[in-house]
């Protein structure tokens, strides 16, 4: 339901609606969402807030990139004669992607550690090297790191190409 999301993000913040058109099927969307899980509901609020949460710091996310990647934000003046603050320098999807990776990985650091995901991915990665050979263990991080990262930039273009709402879309036909 991540496209709806950014339609009501991009709402609260432009002020603008998309065409019907589009509001159309980003709601077929998200109804073929709902009946394709309805045998998956079993009532946890706990569960529900998380992916709501998920749902909205995802469009915020690509309504950032958006953002960032054109380098400039809607005004949404009213005329009231109040210095705006500059726009927005824009980022290529290279830098974007660069911050994309950089900036979060303290955070997950800590939260590994704090976790004890460090000593299991210790652990996971002596039993993988037990089985097989350090080249093949380098070969396969390699490649998932590879295709991670054509991933993320594919993401990065799109939405700076296209839209936030765009490329959730397009992550649902994915």
């Amino acid at each position: 339901n991540t496209p709806l999301t950014v339609i009501l993000v991009k709402r609260a913040v432009r002020g603008s609606w998309p065409t019907r058109q589009v509001l159309a099927s980003v709601l077929v969307v998200c109804g073929g969402s709902v009946v394709a899980g309805y045998n998956d509901l079993d009532r946890d609020v706990k569960a529900y807030m998380c992916a709501a949460a998920s749902c909205f710091l995802q469009a915020t996310y690509m309504i950032q990139i958006e953002v960032r990647s054109r380098g400039h934000v809607h005004p949404g003046g009213d005329g009231d004669g109040q210095a705006r603050a500059a726009p927005p320098e824009a980022l290529s999807e290279g830098e974007m992607l660069h911050y994309n990776s950089l900036l979060p990985l303290p955070f997950v650091v800590l939260i590994c550690a704090a976790t004890g995901e460090l000593g299991g991915a210790r652990d996971t990665l002596a039993a993988s090297v037990a089985k097989s050979s350090a080249g093949e263990v380098a070969l396969a991080l390699a490649g998932c790191a590879g295709g991670g990262l054509v991933l993320n930039y594919a993401m990065m273009l799109c939405t700076s190409t296209n839209s936030a709402l765009t490329t959730t879309i397009v992550g649902v036909l994915k």
